[in-house]
């Protein structure tokens, strides 16, 4: 595989996706190489994934795959408009 530089920026913009499942391997590579050296989006990316674990698992309420996926690209919208 060649090397290829994911900047912060694309990460956080896959991120969603990472955590959805929803990328090919190529790009899960890439974007877990980026984890691997990133400790900015490695936070963002923990803590990201331990608050929807959170929120999935609360017996306060319950949230369809679909609401649950709207949620995500919600607050990654929101991410994304803090780093810019």
């Amino acid at each position: 595989m060649n090397p290829v530089h994911i900047s912060c920026a694309d990460f956080v913009a896959e991120i969603g996706n990472l955590l959805d499942g929803d990328v090919d391997p190529q790009l899960r590579a890439h974007l877990e190489a980026h984890l691997a050296t990133c400790k900015a989006c490695t936070v963002v990316f923990d803590s990201t994934r331990k608050t929807i674990r959170i929120v999935s698992e609360s017996a306060t309420f319950e949230l369809t795959p679909e609401e649950l996926k709207s949620g995500t690209a919600s607050v990654m919208a929101k991410i994304r408009g803090l780093r810019s």
